[in-house]
């Protein structure tokens, strides 16, 4: 059998166990929920999960996606087991959801780098959410919906952790670097003007330089006498290339 059709029988069968859960109540909207979720994993990662708990998975970031605000950023960070989480890996797992923006996956997986610990696998699909006014899931909008909000799930696993305060360091530090990319993104665009602006100041203060230089050099040592007045004029008046170039033409050549 081929990998991606090994990859596709291992979808199919956790999406049979969606079903299974749906008839006791169990989401429904959750079967193409969960084949987008894994679409972008490739064969040979998948393969690491049993159907178990690529269900197991997806469930779990569902749930931490159940209800949230737009701008809110949601951190998960823990190590499945089948008695509290019902679901196992040998990894630590790290769940995040976010409004969806540039440099998300790059800055947490830096981040993760940083802390010294190795990444496993990634899951990132991105889905238009729809929710109430209270921040509630209502489903995933159908394409070309632009009321729905564009989110940004992030599954990583990580080298496996089981003391609390490194879990909870873990989520801290993440925050603290989704709220830095909030703040870039939402600045980039002034920040990209202002350079701009800046930009257009050193370009005009060298032209005048430039400028005024040679005015100066012709003034100074190619001119007549009765260039003095024109001299006092260009060394007194403000600063306008168009006038003081016809004039400096005019009286000087």
């Amino acid at each position: 059998m081929r990998a991606a059709e090994r990859k596709t029988r291992l979808l199919n069968d956790a999406v049979a166990l969606t079903s299974k859960r749906s008839a006791a109540g169990q989401d429904k909207a959750l079967d193409g929920y969960l084949q987008d979720f894994f679409k972008n994993v490739s064969s040979e990662d998948l393969e690491m999960m049993s159907p178990q708990n690529i269900y197991g998975a997806a469930l779990s970031h569902y749930k931490l996606a159940s209800a949230r605000q737009p701008g809110e950023i949601a951190v998960h960070v823990y190590t499945p087991n089948l008695e509290a989480h019902g679901w196992q890996s040998p990894y630590t797992v790290i769940e995040i959801v976010n409004d969806d923006m540039p440099f998300l996956f790059d800055s947490v997986s830096n981040a993760v780098n940083q802390l010294g610990l190795g990444i496993h696998l990634v899951a990132h699909p991105v889905f238009r959410v729809m929710r109430s006014d209270t921040g509630s899931w209502q489903g995933i909008a159908p394409a070309g919906d632009k009321n729905a909000h564009a989110e940004s799930f992030i599954h990583i696993a990580i080298d496996v952790q089981h003391d609390p305060a490194r879990l909870a360091g873990i989520k801290q530090r993440l925050i603290e670097v989704l709220s830095d990319v909030r703040v870039a993104v939402a600045d980039w665009r002034e920040m990209l003007s202002r350079l701009e602006l800046a930009v257009q100041e050193v370009a005009r203060a060298r032209y005048a330089a430039t400028y005024w230089k040679m005015i100066w050099s012709k003034l100074s040592s190619g001119c007549p006498r009765t260039c003095s007045t024109t001299r006092a004029s260009a060394l007194t008046s403000g600063y306008s290339p168009t006038v003081s170039r016809k004039r400096a033409k005019a009286t000087c050549n």
